[in-house]
């Protein structure tokens, strides 16, 4: 029974733990700016500030910002699926001549430092004139280039 029960007040406190960020986000977004940096801080904002939400939405364009990112992530996730999904089946039902060669490359691209290949992607991205568009972003998850999904 105590077993039981710590484990619960362990779960509980862990939960609370984890709820913390998002308790203080919610009550940052409630604040006017002078509020927010008040020191001790003030759980519960004196008055709500729910023109902050307005705020947000009318002075940048956001629906356009929401609009780009489910473009690039649908983009994104049906390369990433269909590509690796092949590759995978490739790899694990499929006997051919030079298989685990290749499959030994795959590892060892995978094992590569996303910051060694940053500035060579860039400047190779800048070569072919796709910098500042969805190009960069979208057409490396199509040939498994999204870091291994294989």
């Amino acid at each position: 029974m105590i077993r039981r029960t710590s484990v619960w007040v362990v779960l509980t406190v862990g939960a609370a733990l984890m709820f913390f960020p998002f308790v203080w986000l919610v009550r940052s977004a409630l604040m006017d700016d002078n509020q927010i940096f008040i020191s001790p801080p003030e759980w519960i904002p004196q008055p709500f500030a729910w023109s902050n939400f307005s705020d947000a939405l009318s002075s940048q364009p956001f629906a356009r910002y929401f609009l780009n990112t489910m473009i690039i992530e649908v983009l994104v996730v049906t390369g990433t699926v269909l590509t690796c999904a092949l590759a995978a089946f490739s790899f694990s039902r499929l006997r051919w001549r030079g298989r685990n060669l290749i499959f030994g490359l795959l590892l060892t691209g995978v094992m590569l430092p996303y910051a060694v290949t940053l500035i060579p992607t860039f400047v190779m991205w800048g070569s072919v004139g796709a910098l500042d568009t969805f190009v960069p972003l979208t057409v490396p998850a199509w040939f498994a280039g999204a870091g291994g999904g294989v």
